[in-house]
């Protein structure tokens, strides 16, 4: 689900702590939530206000619609290093770069004149949860990804995660027919440096 690890800094004054996150659901019901528990008196709590808005987005699968997709691209240049950034340069070639997308001021995403963004949240999603606790496109019935993610823990254990069957498949180099037959048939692995291949549920029911 997701990867915690420590970085040396490029200057090398200082090391940086890196949380990369894998699954998009895991990260929309379960991380962002933990960072609304907190208050942020900087101007970060408008980058999460953003970045919250384009979690909610892509997990519906609404980025599908070229104007969304725009929408969130021009958001995600907006956040960050591009928003507090003084170097010229880079905020140009940020907005140049990106379909010469028009640049947003803090006032314009969240102003109460901003119909758009109340439509497309009033939009039903694209992306919704069957019966199986699969992901799927509604439109295509088309399984997108699994509200579970894969772990196999290695023989030098080593423990890795995954955020589908076939993702793990490609990964260890292993038939996705062996991974499917473990976790829904419960056979033993005899795969060479796996010890064990498990589901992990990674949410409960889709918001």
């Amino acid at each position: 689900m997701f990867n915690l690890s420590i970085e040396k800094s490029r200057n090398k004054a200082k090391s940086e702590i890196k949380l990369a996150i894998f699954q998009i659901d895991y990260l929309f019901n379960i991380f962002i939530p933990f960072l609304d528990s907190f208050e942020f008196k900087s101007k970060k709590a408008l980058d999460l206000s953003y970045f919250k808005l384009m979690t909610t987005l892509i997990s519906q699968g609404k980025y599908l619609i070229p104007e969304i997709k725009s929408f969130i691209l021009q958001l995600s240049y907006t956040v960050n290093n591009y928003r507090l950034s003084t170097n010229k340069d880079l905020k140009r070639e940020s907005y140049e770069s990106k379909e010469n997308l028009t640049n947003m001021d803090d006032k314009t995403v969240f102003s109460p004149k901003n119909l758009f963004k109340d439509k497309i949240l009033a939009l039903p999603p694209l992306f919704v949860k069957n019966n199986e606790g699969q992901i799927i496109n509604i439109k295509t019935g088309k399984v997108i990804r699994d509200t579970f993610v894969v772990e196999v823990l290695k023989t030098n254990s080593l423990v890795c995660i995954y955020p589908t069957i076939s993702d793990c498949a490609s990964s260890c180099d292993i038939s996705r027919t062996i991974i499917y037959d473990k976790l829904i048939r419960g056979k033993s692995v005899v795969e060479k440096g796996i010890i064990n291949i498990r589901q992990i549920r990674v949410y409960d029911g889709q918001k």
